[in-house]
């Protein structure tokens, strides 16, 4: 038996040492875990965004009175719409 098998810091430093041996083995399952809550939160955002776009924007698209800042409102309604389905997309791939 080894000198130091008793010694309560050789037996602490073991115990750390196996709990950190097991956090770097579990760390990519904990991140997908993490990456389909975003990914679920994500689809419902969207879904709620384009069910709020479709009913409600044709009539507040109307109420502007320029054309540019109708334009804009459909550039800047597209760009998130755009941004929201990369989002899910990457987060599809993480998870």
């Amino acid at each position: 038996m080894p000198e130091d098998a008793g010694d309560p810091n050789r037996r602490d430093a073991e115990y750390w040492e196996s709990q950190a041996t097991l956090a770097r083995r579990s760390a990519l399952h904990r991140l997908q875990e993490i990456a389909g809550k975003w990914e679920t939160a994500i689809g419902t955002l969207l879904g709620i965004f384009v069910a709020v776009a479709f009913v409600q924007g044709p009539n507040k698209l109307d109420e502007l009175n320029s054309g540019g800042a109708q334009l804009t409102l459909i550039v800047l309604v597209l760009v998130a719409a755009a941004l929201a389905a990369a989002a899910t997309y990457f987060a599809a791939l993480a998870a």
